[in-house]
């Protein structure tokens, strides 16, 4: 197995594991979607969550048969560092989701909600950006991206980082305008995904 082939398939199992891990083996998320799909008021956030898994299996098939030499590979002849970069964003991206997820600790749900003892969270990663789990979602994204840049890949993933950015705006409306002090919150963290730029 050369190197390239042993970084990819180290990422991949990366991007499993997180998935079974994060949103154990998919039930909780199953779960929290139907919640959602059933709350009239909350549908428009079905969606992109909808649309996130989708395209995520876009990436991590396309992944699984590019590295099993079943689809043409893009990157044939690419740099080694390249990909070696892209699986430590997806690391680095990982691990993040799961630190800021015990920062909320249960604040978290898989879809907007506010609880009855709904609290802002502003410390750790939450005092640089107000959506650091997606931030980190985005980052995996991206590694994801630099592994198998294959053409139809590229607005998959870009469009993930989009749904996740939407996401984060229908969070931010429903948080600003139930959940006292959101709006000091947003003037004192002034990025939602990305510091110094949005």
């Amino acid at each position: 197995m050369s190197v390239l082939t042993a970084l990819r398939w180290t990422s991949l199992t990366i991007w499993v594991a997180w998935l079974l891990i994060y949103w154990k083996a998919g039930a909780g998320l199953t779960a929290g979607l139907w919640r959602t799909y059933r709350a009239p008021r909350a549908r428009h956030e079905t969606y992109p969550i909808l649309g996130v898994i989708l395209l995520a299996n876009i990436l991590l098939w396309t992944g699984c048969l590019i590295t099993r030499g079943q689809l043409p590979d893009p990157t044939r002849s690419g740099p080694v560092w390249l990909t070696g970069t892209g699986l430590i964003f997806i690391s680095c991206g990982a691990a993040g989701t799961f630190h800021c997820r015990s920062r909320l600790g249960g604040h978290w749900s898989e879809h907007t909600v506010l609880r009855t003892d709904h609290r802002i969270i502003d410390s750790g990663p939450y005092r640089l950006v107000r959506h650091p789990i997606y931030a980190f979602a985005c980052l995996m994204v991206l590694g994801t991206l630099l592994i198998f840049p294959a053409w139809w890949n590229i607005p998959s993933g870009l469009a993930m980082i989009g749904l996740y950015a939407y996401k984060a705006l229908i969070e931010e409306k429903l948080l600003a305008e139930h959940l006292p002090g959101y709006r000091d919150y947003q003037q004192r963290v002034r990025y939602r995904l990305v510091p110094w730029i949005w």
